[in-house]
C-alpha cells in the first residue's frame, strides 16, 4: 500500500514568492482544518491583496523531478494574467488544438485570457523563474457553492514527462472539491494520449468511444463522479 498524500499550509508573506511553512506535512482534512482555522474558514488572507494569506500545497507534490527543482504549484490569480497569457502564446499550433479543440490564434488567445471570470474560475498554475509553466484551469458552475466544473491543462514542452500535469490536474480537482464541487468534466481529443495516461494514473477509466474519462472525486464528494478530461 502507497503511503498516503500529505499536505502542508504554508502563509505568504507580501510576494506570491515568499512561502513559509505554518504547519507540518499532514493528510488533506488535517491541513484543511489549520488552513480553515488561519482563514475563518476561507473567507479571509486567501489572495495576494491581502498583507500575508495562506495556501495548502502538497508536501511532496512531484517526487523524482529530473529537471533541476520542482516548480511551484500554487493557485493563479488575475495579477498573473501576463504570465497566463505568455504560456498560451508559447503553445504550438498542435498544442493549442489540443488545448482549445480548435486552431487558436495569438489574437483568440488573448481574448481567452481577458475574458476570464475569475468569480467562477480557479486556476492552478506550476510556477518557474516567475513565469507559468503549465497550468489547470477549472471553470466553475453559478450556483453557490459550485457543484460543477470543467477542467483543461497545458504544460510547456519542455518540462513534460515528469508527472506535471498529473499533478496539475489533481490539485484542481482537490481545489475544486474543497470548493463544494462533486462533479468534474473535462474532454479530450482521441489524439491526445497523454491526457488519458493522466486519467488512467489518476485512477480514473478511459471510455474512447464517448471520449471521456471518469476519475473518483477525493473524499468528501460522490464515488465515481462523470468526470471527462480535457487538455
Amino acid at each position: 500500500m502507497s503511503a498516503p498524500q500529505l499536505f502542508v499550509v504554508r502563509r505568504c508573506d507580501g510576494f506570491y514568492r515568499f512561502w513559509h511553512d505554518v504547519a507540518e506535512p499532514a493528510p488533506i482534512s488535517q491541513a484543511r482544518a489549520v488552513f480553515d482555522r488561519l482563514t475563518h474558514g476561507g473567507t479571509r488572507n486567501i489572495t495576494p491583496q491581502d498583507p500575508e494569506y495562506y495556501e495548502i500545497f502538497a508536501a511532496d507534490p512531484l517526487p523524482g523531478w529530473r529537471d533541476g527543482r520542482p516548480p511551484l504549484v500554487r493557485r493563479l490569480f488575475p495579477h498573473d494574467a501576463q504570465a497566463i497569457e505568455a504560456h498560451l502564446l508559447g503553445l504550438d499550433a498542435d498544442d493549442r488544438r489540443l488545448r482549445f479543440f480548435r486552431a487558436a490564434t495569438d489574437a483568440q488567445i488573448r481574448a481567452h485570457v481577458q475574458g476570464i471570470d475569475w468569480d467562477h474560475s480557479l486556476l492552478l498554475g506550476a510556477i518557474r523563474a516567475d513565469t507559468v509553466a503549465g497550468m489547470a484551469e477549472a471553470l466553475l458552475d453559478r450556483n453557490a457553492p459550485p457543484r460543477h466544473a470543467e477542467i483543461a491543462v497545458s504544460v510547456d514542452t519542455a518540462l513534460r514527462g515528469q508527472g506535471l500535469g498529473r499533478c496539475l490536474v489533481a490539485g484542481a480537482i482537490d481545489r475544486a472539491e474543497r470548493l463544494g464541487v462533486s462533479r468534474t468534466n473535462l474532454s479530450f481529443l482521441r489524439e491526445n494520449r497523454p491526457m488519458q495516461r493522466i486519467i488512467r494514473v489518476l485512477g480514473g477509466h478511459v471510455d474512447m468511444k464517448e471520449l471521456v474519462g471518469m476519475i473518483p472525486m477525493p473524499a468528501g464528494t460522490a464515488a465515481n463522479a462523470d468526470t471527462r478530461l480535457a487538455a
